[in-house]
């Protein structure tokens, strides 16, 4: 039996890095934004998203995309029209409803801002640290090289930047959640202050619910994290200004995860085990 696995998530979320993690296990699709080629080239109606499916197929058939909630109205208006089905992106979810869903999300919105805005001034979004099975566009393999095209310094403009891609970044995620909740799926949540610490932290009990043993063996994860010391100075700037009351304290952290509960896991993840 073959799976299909999909990444909803936000710019800047670590879906990318989720991506490489997937991919590397060899068993969970290649996921990529493999959208992204045809809606810049503008996508044809009826659009056929097995062409899209096929590109992040593994050597078992298994196959993973990820997906941006803002552009799934852009490919929902060119797969074909499901007449029968009424609510939001109908056609993606009747296209992609028998895969399995995850949804990659950060706690610290305004971190999450502020790598936004750090990789649009650099040009730079993703460090590796090593070559691996996924593809990248825009990344480096020497940290000191992306410091030097990294200049960014708190001020007051950077201030309102950071407060308005936040309120972006929540604009959306309401798109994920009004869609799960008009379709009922309730998917694995990934979150980034969890996963980014360790692949094996959460891979170990996903794929063990997915009835496969981990390989310590294969690739580890080949992204870096790009946070550094630069970042930490301007968040605890920003927080001091936004919240003063708050100082640099950081968002309360969430205590239960999916993946602590292979109950939920294995129901979360339904009939495709």
């Amino acid at each position: 039996m073959t799976r299909r696995f999909v990444l909803c998530a936000t710019q800047r979320s670590g879906s990318t890095m989720v991506c490489d993690d997937f991919a590397n296990q060899e068993v969970m699709g290649i996921p990529s934004e493999y959208f992204l080629h045809y809606l810049q080239k503008g996508m044809e109606k009826p659009f056929d998203i097995e062409e899209v499916m096929a590109l992040g197929a593994d050597a078992n058939g298994n196959t993973s995309i990820k997906l941006m909630s803002n552009y799934l109205g852009e490919i929902d208006h060119a797969l074909p029209h499901n007449h029968l089905l009424s609510g939001p992106f109908a056609n993606v979810y009747h296209a992609l409803q028998s895969s399995i869903w995850f949804y990659v999300y950060r706690r610290e919105l305004d971190r999450q801002a502020l790598s936004r805005l750090r990789a649009r001034k650099s040009g730079i979004y993703h460090l590796k640290k090593t070559k691996g099975h996924l593809k990248l566009g825009a990344f480096v393999f020497d940290e000191a090289k992306l410091r030097a095209n990294d200049q960014l310094e708190y001020s007051t403009q950077l201030r309102r930047d950071m407060l308005a891609e936040i309120e972006s970044i929540q604009r959306e995620e309401q798109i994920w959640k009004s869609f799960f909740s008009a379709w009922n799926i309730k998917p694995v949540v990934l979150e980034y202050e969890f996963i980014s610490r360790s692949a094996e932290n959460y891979l170990a009990p996903l794929l063990t619910t997915l009835g496969y043993q981990p390989d310590p063996n294969l690739p580890s994860r080949t992204l870096a994290r790009m946070s550094d010391t630069l970042s930490d100075d301007i968040i605890r700037q920003f927080r001091a200004d936004t919240n003063p009351a708050a100082g640099d304290d950081m968002p309360p952290a969430r205590t239960v995860y999916d993946l602590d509960d292979p109950v939920r896991l294995k129901r979360l993840i339904g009939s495709s085990v």
